[in-house]
């Protein structure tokens, strides 16, 4: 099924924008994983995840060129906004939002979007705008999607952010090292000692003395 673009929906709810958050998402939880150690467990790395996102998201908003992004509520429920738009964001496949998504939907009705925001005036239902991030066994992100949801589970608007080329761009390059030719003899040049010829020396001041 081909879904409409959000920005069709919604004129703030631009590509580039969209992008931003979602692969800001990618990033940050590639870089959780990455900062595992035996102390972990799944629960505490996906608790960790969440905590960092809503921390630089909260970091990003408000600064110069991000003027569109906003929070509405800075707690653990965590909703942000794209040009007034609210938004959220839960680990899960596209389509299938968490019930707590839904609960937020219902404690901050403006997380449902009306029609009178939508450019398209045939979309005469509310709409719930939220971040869809997939994850394989070990939890690592393969697909980020944006989803405009109803509150049946039916995608009315959908984007796929692309992520493939995030986590390389925070790699750094493995160093060079020069091949190395082992077991090879090496020619060492002997160190040539100094040698001080001291008995010499007194031999010599003893006959000018007796001169």
């Amino acid at each position: 099924m081909e879904y409409k673009k959000p920005w069709e929906v919604h004129e703030e709810l631009t590509e580039s924008r969209i992008c931003e958050i979602g692969r800001l998402i990618h990033r940050v939880r590639w870089e959780n994983l990455a900062s595992e150690d035996d102390r972990d467990n799944a629960w505490s790395i996906g608790c960790r995840g969440y905590a960092w996102c809503m921390s630089e998201i909260q970091e990003m908003a408000g600064l110069e060129g991000y003027e569109w992004l906003a929070i509405v509520d800075p707690t653990l429920k965590f909703i942000f906004s794209i040009g007034g738009v609210n938004i959220s964001f839960y680990k899960g496949e596209p389509g299938s939002p968490k019930k707590n998504i839904y609960r937020r939907a219902q404690a901050f009705p403006e997380l449902r979007q009306s029609e009178i925001f939508t450019q398209d005036p045939t979309l005469s239902v509310n709409l719930i705008w939220t971040f869809a991030v997939e994850t394989d066994f070990d939890g690592h992100t393969t697909n980020i999607s944006f989803q405009g949801v109803t509150v049946d589970n039916v995608i009315i608007a959908s984007h796929i952010v692309p992520i493939d080329d995030v986590v390389q761009e925070i790699i750094p390059e493995p160093p060079v090292f020069a091949e190395v030719e082992h077991n090879l003899p090496v020619e060492i040049e002997p160190i040539r000692p100094k040698v001080r010829i001291k008995e010499a020396e007194d031999t010599d001041k003893k006959v000018r003395k007796n001169e």
